[in-house]
């Protein structure tokens, strides 16, 4: 995932996907309590390593729209690695969960030790006892950290994998295919004008010419988006065909490559004048 669909999951507002990280923060929370990581698995019974695994990841999930939408526009700043953001941010979420962490854990030595809750001088000599120091206060923080990590790029990169892909976008066909597509093989696709001849058009191409059972109108409207004009009642150019246009007298004439000549009428001087050719 880039940084901004790392942005957009985890610090939105939106209920669906709020239910989603929740979803999965809890299954995540189901596989450690079966996994039991950092000695967990001296707790009492499973019961209890499931309701401490589960209910530490759906705390993480409660916070990890606020945290997102604060921390993730300040570590973006700062680097363009989506792993890099997504750790830095799940040590910003860690930090809340870090401490429930000790607090469980100062309650659960507590209650083992003295068959009751803690009392405020308890999580205090707790803290301060000299078997205790401050590195494993830090290494406590790391291994949260570790966790909070793993659990949001596991949940990251099963969005990534399950999220529909946009359908690939549908190439129509070339402009002037409708009409191209009456032309023999053998002509190409290099169109130079088209010429009325009664009930026919004649279809000129830069490898030769052909005739077609159709009015020229209608033939025009099939070449729409193609590049041409229709520069008189009888003839359309295509406009990337056209060499130069000088003036006969009255008239127009434009010189096609290849050669050929097409006269231009009043009617249509306009429509040329607008495409820069007068």
């Amino acid at each position: 995932m880039t940084q901004d669909e790392l942005f957009a999951f985890w610090g939105t507002k939106v209920p669906k996907i709020e239910l989603q990280k929740t979803t999965m923060m809890g299954a995540c929370g189901l596989i450690l309590a079966f996994i039991a990581p950092y000695d967990t698995s001296d707790m009492p019974s499973g019961l209890w390593r499931v309701l401490y695994w589960v209910s530490l990841l759906l705390l993480g999930s409660v916070l990890t729209g606020p945290v997102a939408r604060f921390s993730f526009p300040r570590i973006m700043k700062y680097t363009k690695s989506p792993g890099l953001l997504l750790a830095a941010y799940a040590m910003a979420l860690s930090a809340p969960v870090y401490v429930t962490v000790v607090a469980i854990d100062i309650y659960y030595h507590s209650v083992r030790h003295t068959g009751a809750g803690p009392t405020v001088d308890y999580y205090i000599k707790f803290l301060t006892h000299e078997d205790l120091s401050a590195w494993d206060l830090i290494i406590w923080y790391f291994q949260v950290s570790i966790i909070t990590f793993m659990a949001n790029a596991a949940i990251s990169m099963v969005v990534h994998i399950t999220r529909p892909k946009p359908a690939p976008e549908q190439k129509g066909p070339p402009p002037g295919y409708l009409f191209l597509r009456r032309l023999p093989a053998p002509l190409g696709q290099g169109l130079l004008c088209l010429q009325m001849e009664d009930h026919y058009i004649r279809a000129y191409t830069d490898k030769g010419d052909t005739l077609v059972r159709m009015r020229l109108k209608d033939a025009v409207a099939e070449l729409e988006g193609f590049g041409g004009l229709q520069v008189h009642r009888s003839w359309w150019v295509a406009l990337d065909m056209i060499e130069s246009v000088r003036k006969d007298g009255r008239r127009h004439l434009i010189h096609l490559k290849g050669g050929m000549t097409v006269p231009v009428s009043k009617t249509f001087e306009g429509s040329l004048r607008e495409a820069g050719y007068l």
